[in-house]
């Protein structure tokens, strides 16, 4: 484990978070990965939240260091995590490697997408996963509904969720006989 500038997560608290999340690469960044850049002779991870306020999350002794606990922070935080095409593993800091690539979409007829998991976000579209007791994890934002439903459905497969949804209870209204 490498030397870091300060605390782990810059302040945030990453504790409660998996130690064994996927990293995020990015063909764009000299580090290789995402939220990862050299400070020195070092490594840093920062992340943005919002859209102007940018996190340090430390600096690190190598990128891997620096991407993990990058990883970390998207996977408490929920931060979506853009796709750069279907030969990305890692979605949200789930790692879906080992998932088969031809499973069937699920399809959501009451959606503007057709597909379970999946809606417009401005001109792209967003797939995300219910995990633990009504939390939700975004899986990246995709250029179609397919491929967010694919990713939707590499999820759904891996972490054992049902394929069809349950039926709703109603609320019942109350009517009055005169």
């Amino acid at each position: 484990s490498g030397r870091r500038s300060n605390s782990a997560g810059g302040g945030l608290d990453l504790s409660d978070v998996p130690e064994n999340l996927s990293l995020i690469t990015s063909s764009r960044s000299a580090s290789g990965y995402r939220g990862v850049a050299k400070n020195g002779s070092r490594w840093q991870a920062s992340i943005r939240v919002g859209k102007k306020c940018v996190k340090a999350l430390g600096t690190f002794d190598t990128p891997e260091e620096a991407a993990a606990v990058y990883a970390k922070a998207v996977f408490k935080y929920n931060l979506p995590v853009r796709s750069t095409g279907a030969s990305q593993e890692s979605y949200g800091g789930l790692d879906l490697s080992d998932v088969p690539d031809n499973l069937s979409l699920i399809p959501n007829p009451s959606s503007a997408s057709g597909y379970r998991g999946v809606a417009k976000n401005g001109t792209r579209w967003q797939a995300k996963i219910p995990i633990g007791k009504g939390g939700v994890k975004a899986l990246g934002t995709f250029d179609t509904p397919e491929e967010a439903a694919a990713i939707f459905a590499k999820a759904a497969f891996k972490y054992k969720l049902p394929t069809k949804r349950l039926p709703r209870k109603r609320k019942h209204t109350a009517t009055a006989t005169i």
